[in-house]
């Protein structure tokens, strides 16, 4: 892949920008497991993202200090799978460059079966 895919959040599959988002720390991703009881798709695969978006990663704080289910944005997390090839790759197809934080919204993201 071509891009640098810990630009994307792990969970909701979102760009970031740099200064909002966070590394996939241990205590993260268990609570991530336990959240979506066990699921985690393919992080420890070099295709997905090692980074997660501050606001999911506060959302995922809170869940665990409550175990309520209203405060989870996405009742399910982006489920990773190895593109066949670069035409099918999320990453490659999702133009980001020149966005920031103001222009963030206007991003077209990819729809493909590696997501």
């Amino acid at each position: 892949c071509i891009r640098d895919r810990n630009t994307f959040c792990f969970v909701c599959g979102k760009f970031e920008i740099s200064k909002l988002r966070r590394k996939m720390s241990d205590t993260c991703i268990n609570i991530y497991r336990e959240c979506y009881e066990g699921v985690l798709s393919s992080q420890d695969d070099t295709f997905a993202s090692d980074s997660i978006c501050c606001s999911y990663y506060n959302m995922l704080r809170r869940w665990s200090e409550t175990k309520n289910n209203k405060l989870l944005k996405y009742r399910s997390p982006t489920i990773w799978s190895i593109p066949q090839s670069q035409e099918d790759c999320y990453f490659c197809n999702t133009v980001v460059e020149g966005f920031n934080a103001k222009t963030k919204s206007r991003i077209s993201y990819s729809i493909n079966s590696s997501v």
